[in-house]
């Protein structure tokens, strides 16, 4: 079994690895009234907070790449501890979530 890559990374970062195209997932993990209101180009949004988010996380390829955060970092980081557990391979955090991409001017869109 390989071993999990968990990489905590800035906004910047997070910016460079979307647009070299790295085929990667995008998940913003805060709520879908926070996702609405503005989130990175092309993520799909699975809420922390909900009773179904095993199940989601669970029907997820576990070889691919995924780039998760949410507000601060701080759901995130649970949820990557979940991840980890249940056998994905290649994550990357972005450390100070959505916060920081939006105080680096970082495009966001609504949903």
């Amino acid at each position: 079994m390989e071993h999990a890559t968990i990489k905590n990374i800035s906004a910047h970062e997070a910016k460079e690895l979307i647009e070299k195209k790295t085929e990667i997932t995008i998940i913003d993990v805060r709520t879908p009234i926070e996702f609405k209101m503005g989130t990175i180009e092309n993520s799909i949004n699975l809420d922390a907070y909900s009773p179904s988010i095993m199940n989601k996380l669970n029907e997820l390829n576990k070889n691919n790449k995924y780039l998760i955060y949410c507000r601060t970092g701080a759901r995130s980081s649970m949820i990557i501890n979940a991840m980890k557990q249940m056998g994905f391979i290649k994550i990357y955090h972005i450390q100070n979530g959505i916060l920081e991409w939006e105080r680096n001017g970082f495009k966001t869109v609504k949903n």
